[in-house]
């Protein structure tokens, strides 16, 4: 069971219950259990824990069946049969939490999980029995229970949650996905990172990524009407995609095995040194000639800092903007780039988050504005010249690489 990861719900408290009167069909077969079997069940469960298998607390009574303190008993039984107090809390929250495949929101008190908390008088570590008394409980951080009322708050225990996003976050999320729309329209994309601090007030990032990736495939799909293939320079797409790609994969491995926020601070001080140099120069563009060398650091960089930092606009604009591309071959040669990179990301991005009902409202409630937002843009895209494009682009480019040395610094300082 160790080696292959299976996890194991004893319920051992289940014939303890039971034991306590006549309640049974087959209580003689349970008083059997308990005078010569209890012990060596306990005895097993304690070996378990020792080999590695993931022990778990759980109970075969029902809900509304017994008093809600009956299942704090199942945590005793476990700290009878040897377990440690704080493994046997453990199997209770977060072993529980990856047996349910939710440990992405629960088990564990972590920024972005659910506040779901309770408060205890005594130290479940000196006396596991203190888990019997709860009288505090706090669900997705609303205090149902405080301590001395003996029934849950009136009004804010719901009977069951509810489908639809509350008010501020749905306002919130249309505000920035209309945003979001409105610059893929304009710029052709790879500013995204502008959108995530709004979002960020209502949701945490690992939801804000789930609602956005499968929004940016709308985006995308949308913005072909506008950024068709005549306006796509194919061979800086050629150069430039392939790096890309290898280099989400590359951010992937930085996140997992390295510090990836020297990354993100490294790329956004090249990048406003870039720009710098641009008004530095009186805003003239000044055309480079192609160089495949430096498209492939420019799309390696970008697909490391949109995998780590959502901004993977910032080096593929450095590259692009150099070349002096008229402003729609810049805009349509962006959107398909970004195209393809959010293509590649939104699998692992929905598996990341794991969106439920409620997030696939907002997402479905997001998509309504989209259309609008991209046509907005390319409003304002047709009236600028490419002059005025151009410093745009850059202004946005220093927003959105600060928003990269901001996002580095805050994760070296934990």
């Amino acid at each position: 069971m160790a080696r292959r990861g299976t996890f194991l719900v004893p319920t051992v408290y289940l014939g303890d219950y039971y034991d306590q009167g006549d309640q049974l069909r087959a209580q003689d077969k349970n008083d059997e259990y308990i005078k010569n079997g209890r012990a060596d069940f306990l005895a097993t469960i304690l070996r378990a824990h020792k080999y590695g298998v993931r022990l778990t607390i759980g109970l075969d009574l029902g809900v509304g069946i017994a008093d809600p303190s009956v299942y704090a008993n199942e945590f005793v039984v476990f700290v009878e049969a040897g377990i440690p107090p704080m493994a046997a809390i453990q199997a209770g929250t977060r072993v529980a939490a990856e047996l349910l495949r939710w440990d992405d929101r629960l088990g564990t008190l972590e920024i972005g999980k659910l506040a779901d908390i309770i408060a205890v008088p005594g130290n479940p570590l000196v006396d596991i029995t203190a888990l019997r008394q709860v009288s505090m409980v706090m669900l997705d951080g609303h205090v149902v229970k405080r301590p001395g009322a003996s029934q849950p708050i009136a009004g804010i225990l719901p009977a069951a949650p509810g489908m639809m996003p509350d008010p501020a976050t749905l306002a919130v999320c249309l505000v920035a996905i209309f945003a979001i729309a409105f610059m893929k329209g304009a710029f052709g994309g790879g500013l995204a990172a502008l959108g995530i601090p709004l979002m960020s007030l209502v949701l945490d990032p690992i939801s804000a990524g789930a609602l956005m990736a499968p929004l940016f495939i709308v985006m995308d799909v949308v913005a072909f009407r506008y950024w068709k293939p005549s306006t796509w320079s194919r061979q800086d797409l050629a150069w430039l995609v392939p790096p890309m790609v290898v280099g989400i994969g590359v951010g992937w491995w930085f996140m997992s095995l390295m510090n990836p926020y020297w990354v993100a601070i490294v790329v956004a001080v090249v990048t406003l040194g870039f720009a710098a140099q641009w008004f530095a120069g009186g805003s003239r563009i000044v055309v480079r000639p192609r160089s495949k060398w430096r498209a492939l650091l420019a799309g390696s960089a970008s697909g490391v800092t949109t995998m780590v930092a959502h901004s993977g606009g910032p080096p593929a604009a450095m590259y692009l903007l150099s070349l002096g591309l008229s402003k729609s071959m810049y805009a349509g040669t962006t959107s398909m780039y970004f195209t393809v990179a959010n293509a590649v990301k939104a699998g692992p991005w929905l598996l990341l988050g794991q969106p439920d009902a409620k997030l696939w409202v907002l997402i479905a409630a997001c998509t309504s504005v989209i259309p609008a937002g991209v046509w907005v843009g390319w409003k304002l895209h047709q009236r600028l010249d490419q002059r005025q494009l151009y410093s745009l682009c850059y202004v946005l480019l220093v927003l959105t690489s600060l928003k990269l040395l901001w996002d580095g610094i805050r994760g070296l300082a934990g």
